[in-house]
């Protein structure tokens, strides 16, 4: 019999699989996600994959392809046929023209599929009566605000980009879990102890307490916890004077920035120093780089959201800020550069 975790990973790479076709049934792989999820007892994720299948509560946050939506208001006039069937028309007895606006979209994806095609209105609550000359006679008119085609269109999009972006992850991490656990418990002595060293520990422990709270503003602590680990460790380990390093260059070509406030330029200096170059210096170089943008990245974008950091990019950054530590540990001897020759290659570790 399979555990839930296999049951559960079997589903992401499914949901996967199926979001990478053009006729991908998001009813379908929306209710797979939840059924997963409920498997590992993945809390956090669980009210946003139930809230995209019966649409989000009037208090809920929405997910960024869900807000400033455009729409439009306009009068439409209705009637009832000989089958008591309501027949629906716009009004173009004189009224103004369309406005448009921005809006939030809370409905479900039942609704959002259709009205991909054709749009869906909504009544504002104002009503009237005017005369329409195609069918001479005076009929009540009820303004609505009504969501084109295209505007439903683009939420799925980025619904569906968004659900693959998370059955992929979920995926790695029950594939590569135990990889990443093994991965973690080796670093873990060597960097915990070389951290201590250098009178750091506080920020690992900092970050170690807000991935295991269950409040997402300590989360975003967490986070910020790693920009401040990178940073506290460049002023440690880079203590030359200098405020330029000829041996690396910047986009313009000028020697690379390494005064205080660039503490990732320091660590990057720091590595060339210590004699990680070729190949190896450039990706970790890479990597600091990245790591350092999707923190500031992921902050800004949860910030103008007003949306809490998730518990999965918080520990995404921990995990990798971690690694990245581990190479530290295991390519230098963690020794500060004070003063680096003027000329001449780096200095050997």
């Amino acid at each position: 019999m399979a555990t839930p975790q296999e049951e559960a990973l079997a589903i992401f790479a499914s949901v996967v699989d199926n979001l990478t076709t053009a006729d991908a049934d998001l009813k379908s792989v929306l209710r797979r996600s939840t059924h997963a999820v409920r498997l590992l007892g993945w809390q956090e994720n669980l009210s946003w994959l139930e809230a995209e299948l019966n649409g989000f509560g009037p208090d809920q946050a929405l997910p960024w392809y869900r807000t400033g939506v455009r729409a439009y208001t306009t009068w439409r006039a209705y009637t009832l046929d000989a089958n008591a069937k309501l027949v629906i028309t716009e009004n173009r007895a004189g009224e103004p023209a369309k406005r448009w606006f921005h809006r939030d979209i809370r409905a479900g994806v039942a609704q959002l599929l259709a009205a991909a095609a054709t749009g869906f209105a909504t009544r504002t609550g104002r009503e009237d009566t005017r005369h329409l000359p195609s069918w001479d006679q005076r009929v009540p008119i009820e303004e609505v605000e009504v969501v084109p085609g295209e505007s439903a269109a683009g939420v799925l999009r980025g619904l569906e980009d968004a659900l693959f972006q998370y059955a992929s992850r979920g995926y790695a991490v029950l594939r590569f879990g135990d990889t990443v656990g093994d991965v973690w418990r080796d670093y873990r002595t060597s960097v915990d102890q070389a951290l201590a060293r250098v009178g750091l520990q506080d920020h690992l422990e900092a970050i170690r307490t807000g991935l295991e709270s269950d409040n997402p503003e300590r989360w975003r602590q967490a986070m910020w916890a790693c920009r401040d680990l990178l940073r506290d460790l460049a002023a440690h380990l880079w203590q030359d004077s200098r405020e330029t390093y000829p041996h690396l260059k910047d986009k313009d070509g000028n020697p690379m920035s390494v005064k205080s406030d660039r503490y990732v330029n320091r660590l990057k200096a720091y590595f060339h120093q210590k004699g990680v170059t070729g190949t190896v210096g450039e990706y970790l170089r890479a990597e600091l780089d990245r790591i350092n943008s999707s923190i500031h990245t992921l902050n800004k974008l949860y910030s103008e959201a007003h949306e809490a950091v998730s518990r999965e990019d918080a520990r995404l950054a921990a995990v990798t800020v971690y690694t990245l530590l581990g190479e530290f540990v295991a390519r230098t001897d963690m020794q500060p550069v004070v003063e680096y020759p003027a000329h001449g290659e780096p200095v050997e570790p």
